[in-house]
Order: C-alpha cells, then structure tokens, then sequence
C-alpha cells in the first residue's frame, strides 16, 4: 500500500518533512526488498542451471570415500579392549564425520538431487541442524584433540594425573551437547532459518548475520588453538630432544677414564632413542593435523565473511 494513500485515508496531520522521510524508508525498504529477492532468485537459478546427476554422483563419490575411511577407524577402535584418552577424542571425530556423510550429505543428495524435489520447511530445518551439529562436533574435537597432544608433551605428569578415558568420555558427550545447541541458535533467535521461498538454504551467509558472526569466532577461536598447540609441541619437542643430547654427551663424558674402545659404548645416539622419536612423530603428525585442518575449515570461513 503507498504511504501518501494512507495518510490521506486516515487525515493525520502529518508535516511535510516526516512525510518525505516515511516515503524515503518506504523507498528504501522497497529497494533492499528487490535486491534481496534478485539475489536469491540469482542463487537459485545459478543452482538449477548445475547438472543435478553431476552432482549427486560427485557428493556420492565423497560420501563413500569418507564412510569408508571412517568406518575403518571405528572398526579398528571396536576391535579395542582398552581405550586411551587419544581413542576416545578419534571416536568422537570420526562418528561426526561419518555421520555427516551418511545422515546430513545423504539426505539432500537424495532429496535435491536424485529425487529432484525441494526440500520442505521441516525437512529443511532438520538437515541445516544436522550438518551444523555434525560440523561443530568435527571441528571441536580436532581442537580438544590438539590441546590434549600439546598438554602430553608440555605437562606431561598433569597429563597423566588429570586426562583420563573416564573424563574424556565425558567432556566428548560435553561436546557433542554444545554442538547441538550451536546448531539450533538459528531457530531459537540466533539468526534465522535458511527455508525462503519454497527452497531450502544451508550456507552460512543464509542462517543470519548474528549466526554467521557466531560460527566464525568459534572457528577463528579453534584455529588459534589447534595452531598454538602445534607451536608448544614443537618447541617442547625441540626442548626435549635437546635435554636428550646433553644427557647423552654427560654419559658419555663419564666414561672418559675407560679404555677408549668402551669409551661411550653405552651412550646412545639422542635421534636413535624412543622418546626422541615418538617426539617426532607427534610433531609430524600434528603438522599433518594443521594442514588439513586449515585446508578443510579456513575456506569455509573465509568464503562466509
């Protein structure tokens, strides 16, 4: 309805500059209405034009590759008597993972793009959950299992005496609670549902400003973490392997009054010891953990800022 017909209709006296301005916001209201509506109409043609069979084949190619990895891990860990802090945290992350393929990536392969129908307003809300919950819980037990490594080889009796299976088992089912509740802000006042005009948005730019400010300082706090536990172990690690060689040359450096054929016979080597090479092998693998961590997590917020 045009404003000016609506004050005529109801003979307020308005003055001439609070009229300009309603007509102003009602231009400019009208204005953001139509680039919202040219944007989204963009975004779905954009996705329609994609060939469906393509894609699906493509997600399925993915999904399979991620089940089969992680049901390997989850076989292996089954075939487990006893279960460490480590085992616990690699549960937690490949169920996530696996779970996002089989449950949350499946459901739209089939329903957008084998079935060729649009997703209805429940279903939508149901998916966009899912994938966030099973997100989250990825990319915080990746964090959890980063800090836990750096605390074995900066504190290692604090390790010991405060990390055990049974606390584990319950901070995983902490973080399994948050990544819940980070899933569902956007349907109780957090942003919005991604459901507009009969077809059903799951990125993050389509949950609500405040949603996509929320997610990417959770994600910009865990990459800090995973990156700084990285750091400690490497410095601990060099620390470590340099106490190794001292202690080695002082052993050796005892042994001075024997003949020189046993002279240090019973010294080792410090790149030789278990400990020097358990320390780098936590090292590589926590290099291995950043890379990928940065790779599949830093894209993804970056593209949504």
């Amino acid at each position: 309805m045009n404003v000016s017909a609506l004050m005529n209709f109801t003979s307020t006296p308005w003055d001439s500059p609070s009229t300009s301005t309603i007509n102003t916001y009602a231009s400019r209201m009208n204005t953001e209405e139509y680039f919202s509506n040219k944007t989204t109409a963009s975004t779905v043609e954009a996705q329609e034009n994609l060939n469906p069979i393509l894609l699906a084949f493509i997600l399925q190619s993915s999904i399979i590759v991620v089940v089969f990895g992680n049901a390997l891990v989850l076989i292996a860990l089954a075939c487990y008597r006893n279960w460490t802090s480590a085992d616990v945290l690699l549960f937690s992350l490949s169920l996530a993972d696996i779970l996002d393929s089989i449950v949350a990536l499946q459901l739209i392969t089939i329903v957008k793009f084998f079935m060729g129908k649009h997703m209805v307003e429940p279903l939508c809300n149901v998916f966009v959950g899912l994938v966030y919950t099973f997100r989250v819980a990825s990319a915080t037990t990746v964090t959890v299992i980063a800090v836990e490594r750096a605390m074995l080889l900066v504190q290692p009796f604090r390790h010991h005496t405060l990390i055990t299976p049974s606390r584990i088992k319950k901070f995983v089912v902490g973080i399994w609670l948050f990544s819940v509740f980070s899933a569902i802000l956007p349907f109780i006042g957090v942003g919005h549902s991604g459901f507009r005009n009969g077809v059903c948005f799951s990125q993050l730019y389509d949950l609500g400003k405040a949603y996509a400010i929320y997610i990417e300082v959770l994600g910009a706090i865990q990459m800090i973490a995973v990156l700084a536990s990285y750091f400690a172990i490497k410095f601990s690690g060099k620390m470590f392997i340099r106490r190794q060689t001292v202690m080695a040359r002082h052993n050796g450096s005892i042994k001075l009054g024997s003949p020189p054929s046993l002279r240090g016979e019973s010294t080792q080597i410090p790149s030789n010891t278990s400990g020097v090479r358990n320390v780098r092998k936590l090292t590589l693998m926590m290099g291995i953990v950043v890379i990928v961590y940065y790779i599949s997590w830093l894209p993804f917020l970056v593209s949504h800022t």
